[in-house]
């Protein structure tokens, strides 16, 4: 159950990693190329308002046969000897270079593939004009058409799109288009599909490298968070077959008793006194037992109720050590006190008797044959601290994690001749933690024996009665 459960919080947990990093990815590249396709459309918007103005461009048209122009500037007709200065250290080619810009040479004016030559190097937002003679020219920096043909094929294209703006593709080169009037302006959109592409494999690669990432820390994350569950689930099983461990052997001694009695129906009760002297006892013993536990159970809940008010612990704690003085003479150990007076605090008057009681009575049962038991109650640092001390053998440090477990009995070997149930002092951490204290437990293996020290908050001076839950 705890892996099934595991792998569902796993389960759950990738999903919503998944879906944040879809959202995250397609805000990303949809923003992106948001931004992309402004700057292309305020791009055009520029040329078809000031084209003209920015950059004339070129006019592209049928070839005049009566116009020079090419002629003129076909470096096959440059005499290279009139370039040829002495005092020119420059040479030819390079000077027609200067002369003749990519756009302007002589070889962009011929042929090609639907007469269309592309230079790389020029940017690629350009305006197509159709005047009133129906003559195409171009306006701006643009991909150089030679002839009519390839920008008559992109109008058509536009104007079948049946749209002011929009995007095309010819001679598989995407475009985006924007019309108005007898203007219309192209934005080649090859460099910005090359940029999404990139942005979309690093996008991929990120995105594939997070959920990796992720997965493995969810499934770290997981571990650690089902462990409290998976510690408490096994906390409750222990603690039901330790609570059905204790029940079983008072339980089996008052039905063989009851057997007994049952045997001799002609007896008198005086006859049976014994047996059931014996039923008596165990019932008184499972009476505790399941009071202790409906105790924990309700402290555990938050159902307890408590009647909170202003107390003198230092008449609770004189009361408590009266009550075992005689517990502990028959058990040949020495009780001591050293109770400080007007020690006040605000809690439950029947509790705190109860925790000093379960203290007192845990040092007198784990103390050494003659041993001593002292409790000292003082102020230190605006606190009440009770200590409750006991000599013999100590815990080790393994046993003092555990001994505020429920049906934890430290010393095994001696609790079998130790009456109780190992809930006293898992009651007492309920208690001390219903009153907003704090108990720590300090011992060794030296004969200095063990120590359990309860602090507590003193009481404000104001303080009313009041009833609630814990």
């Amino acid at each position: 159950m705890i892996r099934k459960l595991k792998w569902q919080f796993v389960a759950i947990t990738m999903s919503l990693i998944l879906i944040v990093l879809i959202i995250m990815v397609a805000a990303i590249y949809g923003s992106s190329a948001a931004r992309l396709r402004l700057q292309a459309e305020a791009s055009m918007q520029r040329m078809l308002e000031n084209g003209s103005m920015e950059d004339p461009g070129i006019h592209i048209g049928p070839r005049d046969p009566d116009d020079d122009f090419a002629d003129d500037f076909d470096e096959d007709d440059l005499d290279d000897d009139e370039f040829d200065e002495d005092d020119s250290d420059e040479d030819d080619s390079d000077f027609r270079k200067d002369m003749f810009p990519p756009e302007m040479r002589a070889d962009d004016f011929g042929g090609g593939q639907d007469g269309r030559n592309i230079d790389a190097n020029v940017l690629t937002t350009f305006v197509i004009v159709r005047e009133n003679d129906g003559t195409l020219r171009t306006e701006g920096r643009f991909v150089t058409f030679s002839g009519t043909e390839a920008m008559q094929s992109m109008l058509d294209l536009a104007d079948a799109d049946s749209g002011a703006s929009g995007r095309i593709v010819y001679d598989g080169t995407t475009y985006l288009y924007n019309k108005r009037e007898n203007r219309t302006a192209f934005h080649d959109w090859s460099q910005e599909h090359d940029e999404l592409a990139d942005l979309a494999g690093k996008l991929a690669l990120v995105f594939v490298l997070g959920f990796a990432a992720f997965g493995a820390i969810s499934v770290f994350l997981s571990g650690r968070v089902v462990r409290p569950i998976q510690n408490s689930m096994q906390a409750q099983k222990r603690f039901v077959a330790d609570a059905s461990h204790e029940l079983k052997t008072p339980l089996a001694v008052i039905m063989a008793n009851l057997s007994l009695v049952q045997s001799h129906p002609g007896h008198t009760v005086r006859e049976e006194e014994r047996w059931l002297s014996a039923i008596q006892e165990e019932g008184g013993r499972m009476q505790s037992l399941v009071a202790n536990l409906l105790y924990l159970a309700k402290s555990d809940d938050g159902t307890l109720q408590q009647t909170m008010k202003k107390l003198s612990l230092s008449e609770l704690a004189w009361e408590e050590m009266l009550r075992f003085e005689s517990v502990a003479y028959e058990a040949g150990r020495r009780l001591e006190e050293k109770i400080a007076e007007n020690v006040f605090v605000t809690g439950d008057e029947e509790q705190l008797k109860r925790m000093i009681g379960n203290l007192v009575e845990n040092a007198v049962k784990y103390s050494d044959d003659g041993g001593q038991i002292s409790l000292t109650l003082e102020v230190q640092a605006g606190k009440a601290v009770l200590t409750v001390h006991n000599t013999g053998q100590g815990m080790t440090e393994e046993q003092i994690r555990h001994v505020f477990e429920r049906f934890y009995r430290a010393d095994q070997a001696r609790s079998r001749d130790i009456p109780g149930y190992g809930l006293g002092l898992s009651i007492v951490s309920a208690i001390v933690e219903a009153h907003h204290g704090k108990i720590a437990v300090r011992s060794g293996l030296n004969g200095e024996g063990t120590s359990f020290i309860v602090t507590l908050p003193l009481a404000d001076a104001g303080t009313k009665e009041t009833s609630a839950g814990s």
